[in-house]
């Protein structure tokens, strides 16, 4: 009985919160969404569909308190929209966007296309990604490899264990590293660019 309450509490915590945010007015979106095609023609995952989200769909992180869902991609494009929040997505992604500030994305499990980020203290953690473009401030992306590498903005990050196969810059104090590094675009001031 106690293990069934402990699984119970956070259901209908979920299900409370969802039907207030659903009253309340929002200046944030705050949704994880997938489309088999493109990006515009999404449908929501996470939002009271309990079919889409594995059955750990939430992880306490116990140094912070940060919840963690869990998504699947599914093969379809998805879309990380929301603020102050964690996602682990796993599965074939062909691509990902993720709009919002203070936001942690693992990818490790998920086999990843194309990333997009939009916002601010953005954390992602991922595999071999064929192309990244990130726009906003103080972003950081930690990768197995990735084919090219856009970024503007400036103190971002992007560090590559493998090879990158090329980096753009519009901004300035940006920190590039990596094994290895193909061509370079620097369009901006106190950048770091580093072969390690």
């Amino acid at each position: 009985m106690p293990k069934l309450r402990s699984l119970l509490v956070p259901i209908a915590l979920t299900i409370g919160l969802t039907g207030l945010a659903a009253c309340a007015p929002s200046t944030q979106p705050s949704d994880v969404s997938r489309s088999s095609d493109t990006v515009e023609q999404e449908s929501d995952i996470g939002r009271g569909e309990t079919d889409d989200v594995d059955e750990d769909a939430t992880d306490e992180d116990a140094d912070d308190g940060a919840v963690s869902e869990r998504v699947d991609c599914a093969g379809s494009a998805v879309t990380v929209a929301n603020s102050a929040a964690g996602y682990a997505l796993h599965g074939v992604c062909p691509q990902v966007t993720i709009e919002g500030n203070d936001l942690e994305v693992a990818l490790e499990e998920a086999e990843v296309g194309s990333i997009v980020m939009r916002g601010d203290r953005i954390d992602i953690d991922a595999g071999d990604i064929s192309s990244a473009s990130k726009s906003g401030q103080s972003n950081r992306v930690d990768a197995t490899s990735i084919g090219s590498l856009d970024i503007a903005g400036s103190r971002n990050e992007a560090d590559i264990d493998g090879v990158l196969g090329s980096v753009a810059i519009n901004g300035d104090d940006n920190k590039v590293h990596g094994r290895e590094i193909g061509d370079v675009s620097d369009s901006g001031s106190r950048n770091e660019i580093r072969r390690d």
